[in-house]
């Protein structure tokens, strides 16, 4: 079960309401803290960037803070979230991800798009 598990509508406010719900869980350190909320809100604000006109567009976000790893997750239909590498211009969260993460993915379906990432304690 997750320490966090919410719906964001995909609005203007989405980055930040996912900031401050991501904050509010537990963290050992601050570092860790300020990475995970900084990829989480880069994650969901790529919904946003991609679809900021979509009525009742919708991402999860889920959140697991065990005891040796930060696993989160932000998903959604794929026409919210979409694949890294479908937009133009550079890709932040990629560069971000690859530095910041010790695992990362992103699960395309024809029902939901899934992007993870997990950061070692």
């Amino acid at each position: 079960m997750p320490d966090l598990s919410v719906s964001l509508a995909v609005g203007p406010d989405a980055p930040r309401t996912a900031r401050a719900a991501v904050r509010d869980v537990d963290c050992p350190t601050e570092e860790l803290r300020d990475d995970v909320i900084l990829l989480t809100s880069e994650l969901v604000a790529r919904a946003l960037r991609q679809r900021p006109t979509l009525p009742q567009a919708a991402v999860k976000l889920r959140v697991w803070m065990p005891e040796h790893v930060v696993r989160v997750e932000v998903s959604g239909p794929p026409d919210v979230l979409p694949p890294f590498g479908s937009d133009e211009g550079p890709e932040y969260e990629v560069a971000l991800l690859e530095t910041l993460t010790d695992r990362w993915s992103l699960t395309v379906s024809d029902l939901r798009t899934r992007a993870w990432f997990e950061i070692d304690r």
